[in-house]
């Protein structure tokens, strides 16, 4: 998915080394079991979200796992992107 928003045109999708927009938001869908199943973060998900020209990477907390936050943290510092955890109290009670 990130490889393709990278193809889309950057008045779209943001500059990797300029402007960055939109966001890329993980979270489980709702029939996914997450107990053997839960959507990921890892260094790989931020450098493909900064090739793509995104802002930042948001997850809903407590339902998607980052693999080493130390390192994901660094990465997206360097690269100049945020990641958020959304609090699901936060969510609408439709999205929840």
């Amino acid at each position: 998915m990130l490889s393709r928003c990278a193809d889309l045109p950057e008045a779209l999708r943001g500059s990797a080394t300029g402007v960055r927009k939109g966001v890329l938001a993980k979270r489980p869908k709702p029939i996914q079991e997450q107990r053997v199943d839960m959507p990921a973060i890892g260094v790989a998900t931020i450098q493909g979200a900064a090739r793509a020209g995104l802002a930042g990477v948001i997850g809903e907390m407590g339902k998607v796992l980052v693999i080493d936050h130390a390192a994901v943290a660094r990465c997206a510092d360097e690269l100049g992107l945020f990641v958020y955890g959304l609090d699901p109290m936060d969510l609408p009670p439709d999205m929840s």
